[in-house]
């Protein structure tokens, strides 16, 4: 992330864009939802490791939950 690679809540915000992206194009002739899915991975897994709070990693954790579960891991 060029605007602060270390904030969990950009990281986050990122994991949270990524699986509504995901979900919106599932199903249509543009359907990367997959390759969204795995970007909220790794953008949740990087908000959970830069949270510096219980409820961020929580929130953190829960976006990595969602993202795997909807990328088939």
């Amino acid at each position: 992330m060029a605007i602060n690679p270390n904030d969990a809540v950009v990281w986050q915000a990122l994991a949270i864009a990524t699986l509504t992206r995901a979900k919106a194009v599932a199903g249509s002739d543009n359907d990367n939802s997959r390759d969204l899915a795995r970007s909220t991975v790794s953008a949740a897994l990087n908000a959970f490791l830069r949270s510096e709070n219980t409820d961020a990693r929580a929130y953190a954790l829960r976006a990595l939950a969602n993202g795997m579960e909807y990328s088939g891991r």
